[in-house]
């Protein structure tokens, strides 16, 4: 793809998204639905933006980006996200600029990492060292993710989440950059390493309609990227067997962070 066609296919997408959040942020304004309905458009509107986010990814699975120009749109993304973030915005046009830096900024930087994976067998340990370190981030006294949240400062979580209008509830954070990131890696890598694109893709969206699912009927916010790569993985069968050795590595990684949880935890 050429840059005249990437741009192209840049602005269509965003366009697309831009409409639909408008579009949402119109029905959020008119409608007023009892507890159930809005736990059911709470459900569909984070498939929604979920599935957005695979055809980001799929669609930049194939497009070669020199280093310098991938670290440019993330430098530039961040930067946009940053200030969008602590402007006094409108928040539909929040969700919306943000949402459009986070996804370019998160889609390419996933996609030019994938791209060095050539071979299936490194799918598997590759995403059990993820899980464990989104694991970490997420539950650890010392994890980012966790000081984000527990910080409750808006400036940061909305650095760091796509938003979108869902009736009922107003405009909410509902998917992290680092799920944006990932998704694009799971993409990349699997067209890098001759995967299947349709399991990767179909693995991706059962995974999130599960967690969408979960989070609705539990009423707890949970993870998504531990399921993510484990499930694409699967999706891949034999074709995505890990070499014994490989595989330990990864497991070495797993209870190094498993050391510092505890370390963190009893210093805390």
């Amino acid at each position: 793809m050429n840059s005249k066609d990437a741009l192209e296919d840049f602005l269509i997408r965003f366009g697309v998204w831009a409409g639909a959040l408008l579009s949402l942020f119109f029905i959020d304004q008119v409608a007023a639905p009892s507890e159930l309905v809005a736990s059911v458009a709470a459900l569909l509107v984070f498939l929604l933006v979920c599935g957005f986010v695979v055809s980001l990814g799929d669609g930049l699975r194939l497009q070669e980006r020199s280093g310098r120009t991938v670290a440019a749109v993330v430098v530039l993304s961040v930067g946009v996200a940053s200030v969008v973030s602590i402007q006094t915005l409108q928040p539909l046009l929040h969700a919306i600029l943000g949402g459009v830096a986070l996804m370019a900024g998160g889609g390419l930087l996933g996609a030019a990492v994938g791209r060095h994976v050539r071979d299936p067998s490194h799918l598997w340990p590759l995403v059990i060292v993820a899980a464990a370190a989104d694991l970490f981030s997420v539950f650890s006294a010392a994890g980012l993710t966790r000081a984000i949240v527990e910080s409750r400062g808006p400036v940061a979580l909305s650095s760091v989440a796509l938003h979108a209008p869902v009736p009922g509830f107003g405009i909410v954070p509902l998917l992290g950059v680092g799920d944006v990131v990932f998704v694009a890696f799971l993409c990349s890598a699997s067209a890098a390493s001759g995967l299947r694109r349709s399991r990767t893709n179909g693995a991706l969206l059962a995974t999130f309609a599960l967690c969408g699912a979960l989070v609705v009927s539990l009423g707890v916010a949970l993870p998504a990227l531990p399921l993510l790569g484990p499930l694409v993985a699967l999706a891949h069968g034999r074709e995505a067997a890990p070499r014994k050795s490989e595989l330990a590595q990864a497991l070495v990684f797993v209870g190094l962070f498993g050391v510092v949880a505890l370390l963190a935890r009893a210093l805390s």
